[in-house]
């Protein structure tokens, strides 16, 4: 299964922050891992920390609308 078929059947499971973090790792799997994720539905934003295979420190990527 490709990536992008990945990406779109988990977008299609979600439904809460613990959730989609399993299924985000499930995804990246092979690349890292999200050691944090918040999502505010509120105001359509997303913070996610990722920690990526062979590096010492996380990422953030922040998303807004």
């Amino acid at each position: 299964m490709s990536l992008k078929s990945k990406v779109s059947k988990l977008f299609h499971i979600i439904s809460k922050s613990a959730t989609t973090r399993v299924g985000i790792n499930w995804v990246i799997g092979e690349y890292g891992r999200i050691i944090q994720l918040k999502i505010d539905n509120k105001n359509k934003a997303m913070l996610a920390s990722v920690l990526l295979k062979e590096e010492s420190l996380p990422i953030e990527i922040r998303i807004n609308k």
